[in-house]
């Protein structure tokens, strides 16, 4: 389930044109990821998200933005 609302903020991100907008969902993926960090105890898992959640924060950082 992390892993799914990580990839949908991934998808999400690109068609984000309000900074607020972005600035929640960013706010969402630091939640989930730590969240997910407290309670996941598999390396692997761990691993797997950290990696949605880079993925997730740099479409989030990188699509240009319209106030």
């Amino acid at each position: 389930m992390t892993l799914r609302l990580l990839e949908a903020i991934t998808t999400i991100a690109k068609y984000i044109q309000k900074t607020k907008d972005r600035a929640s969902l960013l706010h969402h993926a630091n939640m989930i990821e730590r969240d997910s960090q407290a309670v996941v105890l598999e390396e692997w898992d761990r691993k797997k998200i950290e990696e949605r959640y880079q993925a997730a924060v740099t479409s989030l950082r990188s699509n240009p933005i319209k106030n």
